[in-house]
Order: C-alpha cells, then structure tokens, then sequence
C-alpha cells in the first residue's frame, strides 16, 4: 500500500491529524525499515513516548511487522544503551515534552543524524535546525525534510501531535493554548544544565569539583556593598530612568573613556539588568527579518539565540585553534552578503580565553566601514586579561557611530548576582534601546546602580588581585591539561576559560564525543566541564573534540581536579 492509503488506515476521530501524519511519514518515506527486525544494524530507530503508543503499533502492523518485533515506548531502553542495539542508520522520535529534555543524552549517546517531532522546543536549541510547520501534513512534513537532508543532521519539528494545544491538560482540567511558535528559535545557555547536574549531585553527597559556569569564585569587593546597604538605608529603592540614574552613566562614560581611550557622552550609555539585554535591546533596534548577523563559532550561545529569535539569519563565523582561536581577515569577508548587516565580537572570547589582535581588529574595523556594517563588541572580560593589552575595535577611526560596546560588572567586580550591565552606543541607538527596556523592565535596580558607581570610581585593588590570581590559576591548568595524554590546550590570554583539545582522549576511552566525556568524567571522575556543543553547532568539516574549562575556583579545586581528570583519562 502506499504512504496515502496507509495514512488514511491511520486517521481515525481517535487519533490527531497531525500524529497521523507524522506516524504514517516517517514509518512509510523516510525510515528503512526491515519488518523482521525494525532495530536492524545500518537501519533506522523510531523512539515515541506512551501516549502515541497506540498509532505506531498500528503503522508497524501495516508494515508488516510482527507485534514482537515492535519497538516499545519509551526512551528508557535507549538512554540504557541496551546491548542488543546496534548502531542506527538514523533515530526518529515522536516526543511528549516530558520526554524532550532526555532525548539529546540519547542522540549523544549514538552520535548519528536525528529527527525529532515535539509539541515543544529543545532545551539545547543551539544545536538543532528547528521548524514550526503548525498543523502537519504530509506536505509539510516533505518539504521540511527535503529541506533537512540538505542542510542539518539534527532537526526538530515542534508540531501539536495530540491536538491544537501543547500543553497538558492543567489540573483544573482545562486545556490551554498553545505557546507561539517563535519560542521554537530561542536557544538557552546550556552551561546551566551541566550547572543544575552538579548541583544535584552534590546534594546527593558526591565530591564534585565543577570547572563548569563562568563566575568568579570571589565575594564582591565591601566598598561596592557598602555603597549599596547605604542607597538601601537612603530609600534610594525606587524607579529609574530606563537608560539609567545619570551619576551611573556619567560614571559609566568616564570608566570607558579611560579604558578605550574614546571619548563618550553619557547620552550614549544605556544601564541594562546585566549585559545580555543589551545585545537584545541592540539586535531589536537594528535587524530586520531576514538581516543576516555574523558571529563567532565556537561563542556564547546568547549571540545565536537572540539573532534567531528575532528572526534574523545567523551565520557562524569559525574560530580555529590552529589561528589560536581567532580567524584570518578573509575568512570573515567571505561570509558578508548583500544581506549581512552586523558583525558579533567577543574579546577576550568565552569559551576560548584568547584575545583578538590588534592588527586584526583594523581589519576588520576597515571591512566593516567599507560594507557599511554595524559591530556588537562583547567586551565584558576586557579587564581580565593576561600579559598582554585589550584593545577595543570602537577606538579605530571611524568605528565609533557604528560600534556598540556590551560590557557590565559581573566579571571585573564578581557582581553576578548584582545584574548591572550597560552598553555604549551612539546616541540615536541609545534612544531606542532605552524605549526597549522602558517596555521591558521599566528600568534597573536604582541600588545596584549605586553600588555600580562606586565600582567604577571607588578602590580598583581587589579587582587586580582578582586578575593576578586568574593568570597564576591559568598556568597551572593549562601545565596540568598538557600533561594528560590525549588532551591538548593552548595558553589562556584573557577571561577565565581554557578551550581544551581532547580528540585524543575521547579516543583513548573510546567515546565519540566531548559530550561523552564530560557525562564519563562528571560521573566517573566528579569532574564537571563543558563540552564544545554548549558553545554553538560544529563548524563545517569540524572533526575535533573540545571542552570548555573554567578556572574561576580554588588553586587546591584545580589541582584536584586535574588529579582526577589525568587518573580517569590515562586509566
């Protein structure tokens, strides 16, 4: 029977159209399938969650499957690795969202192209090419996986598989709407569920030492709390201007003058709860649907979340440990379209700690003067830096008006919690993006601006001895991890990360990916790292291996930890 006669068996007033369709595609277009024995080495794997049991046992019956031979439900059999799977061909899931935050465990596990079928987005959307076709039919589903052979090895449809509503059922019994289809583009910052696994560990008694989140493991300095118990005590708790108090941004200009050798109005400084709605506020005012934004690869998550999100088109920009994580002029020029309208920088560059240079930064200043580009300049580690000088691309001639400084005081004054950022911008910019955060947070907390201008103004000792820790913390990690057959890791330059090589050592284990070893490792070994796939999809042609490590924790944490790791990995 073909795909429509075996697809109007499957509809019945009991099961979804959308399922339908989905079951009858995947089972009778895209899947090879042996009826005798639908696990087969070289073929295909459908996983599917309970309550869609009913319909995949039907369209395996239509195929001429034995009820033995069906795959049960679940994912609990897959994620155990079961010895008589054999590697797949390709995995196929039709997915609850209960089900959905497992799933890439398995798809690391296999390490094989997979497509996945969800009433909602992943939690490692970086990863995956999503679309939201809405309702399914076998037309949608066709041309959304033409298009998916061409282009990604991983794709995930969020679609209603039971009906018009994602959502369960709440326990009033009513049925809500769906969520909008836009929240299938936002990504997340995976470093937060490495975070939420070592925390959960820890509470069950296991000795973890995390070189995982970014934050530095330093109280934040007492003449900054100080300043802030006093705004409390003065009342100094209530609304804002949107852009920010004018003492903070007169400050703000001043510390960035000093620091970038630029001179800066007040005007075009916008005060932000932490750096992140800056580049959102930014990207807002500036891209159009369809405006292409170039940015670093491997890089903070954030900057492909938000471009996407927005409806802009992302284009990663590859970084190559082989340039010590930087990229040469004309890489950069190749990728500029037509369409291209702003370039991402990060420097010093999480996760790979390297600081871009100077003779580079005029290049690409020059590039984008000449294709009329706007920059966003990441500069939030640029006072944790190494034997060398931050050099800020808004300081070349006539970058000013079109560079937008993203900075805050998380890093340099361990203020993480504080959440105060701000960005530096021309003045018509600033004007818009403070519109944003007048719709979005009306304005920042009025005291933690205070505390902020005693930050910048106010004693700079702790925040060197801060840094001079960082540098001594960074040599001896990267001695250590050069010491471990099969890793390799280039020297830090500047923020608090390492960017790790560990092709060799996967190998040596016998595991397909860094994503393998950071699972082994924290559960083995009590060693928690980041693997390259927190940091953005792999590059075209890219074959290695890589974790991020962090040394923002203890000299006596760091040589523990590169105890373990050297003991797990030479075993």
């Amino acid at each position: 029977m073909d795909l429509r006669t075996n697809l109007s068996i499957l509809q019945s007033p009991q099961t979804p159209p959308s399922l339908a369709a989905a079951v009858a595609y995947l089972l009778f277009r895209e899947m090879r399938l042996d009826p005798a024995n639908p696990q087969w080495s070289g073929g295909d794997v459908l996983i599917y969650s309970a309550r869609y049991g009913d319909t995949v046992r039907q369209a395996y019956r239509l195929a001429g499957c034995a009820e033995s031979s069906v795959p049960p439900a679940g994912l609990n059999l897959w994620t155990g690795r079961s010895p008589s799977i054999t590697r797949p061909r390709r995995i196929f899931a039709l997915l609850e969202a209960a089900d959905a935050g497992n799933f890439p465990k398995l798809v690391d596990a296999f390490q094989v192209d997979a497509a996945v079928l969800c009433p909602e987005p992943p939690l490692d959307s970086h990863r995956w090419r999503i679309e939201s076709p809405g309702e399914l039919t076998l037309e949608k589903l066709e041309t959304v996986f033409c298009s998916s052979r061409r282009n990604e090895a991983l794709l995930w449809i969020v679609a209603p598989l039971t009906g018009a509503a994602l959502f369960e059922p709440a326990r009033s019994g009513c049925v809500l709407p769906p969520i909008a289809n836009r929240m299938a583009k936002l990504g997340t910052e995976t470093a937060f569920d490495v975070l939420a696994q070592v925390n959960r560990l820890r509470a069950e008694g296991r000795d973890i030492i995390s070189f995982g989140l970014g934050e530095p493991d330093f109280d934040t300095p007492s003449h900054i709390k100080d300043a802030a118990k006093k705004a409390l005590d003065k009342n100094e708790t209530h609304y804002a201007p949107s852009a920010g108090i004018p003492q903070i941004r007169e400050a703000i200009a001043r510390y960035v003058q000093r620091t970038r050798r630029i001179p800066v109005d007040p005007a075009e400084v916008v005060v932000t709860p932490g750096a992140k709605p800056i580049m959102f506020d930014v990207m807002m005012s500036l891209i159009n649907p369809g405006d292409e934004v170039i940015y670093p690869n491997p890089g903070y998550p954030i900057y492909e979340s938000v471009i996407d999100w927005i409806g802009g088109a992302s284009v990663p920009l590859p970084l190559l440990e082989e340039r010590e994580w930087g990229f040469a002029i004309d890489d950069l020029a190749r990728l500029i379209t037509a369409k291209t309208k702003m370039i991402v920088l990060n420097t010093p560059g999480n996760p790979t700690g390297t600081l871009l240079k100077p003779e580079l930064l005029k290049e690409i200043a020059d590039l984008a003067i000449d294709r009329n580009l706007w920059v966003i300049a990441d500069e939030v580690y640029s006072q944790i830096v190494f034997d060398a000088e931050f050099h800020s691309i808004a300081s070349y001639p006539g970058m000013k008006e079109r560079v937008i400084i993203v900075d805050g005081f998380s890093k340099t004054y361990a203020m993480t919690g504080w959440r105060l950022g701000y960005g530096v911008m021309n003045k018509d910019l600033a004007v818009q993006a403070a519109k944003i955060e007048t719709n979005i947070d009306s304005c920042t907390c009025t005291f933690s601006q205070i505390a902020g201008v005693h930050a910048l103004e106010g004693p700079q000792h702790e925040s060197f001895v801060m840094v001079e820790q960082f540098k001594e913390r960074a040599k001896v990690l990267v001695d250590g991890l050069n010491q471990i057959d099969g890793v390799r890791c280039l020297p830090a330059q500047g923020a608090f990360y390492l960017f790790s090589n560990v092709t060799g050592a996967c190998r040596r284990l016998g595991l397909r990916s860094a994503n393998e070893l950071q699972r082994e490792m924290l559960h083995q070994a009590g060693v928690a790292v980041l693997p390259r796939t927190c940091f953005g999809r792999k590059n075209a042609g890219e074959d290695r291996e890589y974790i991020r490590l962090s040394f923002a924790t203890s000299m006596e944490n760091i040589r523990e930890g590169l105890r373990r790791m050297k003991q797990f990995i030479e075993r």
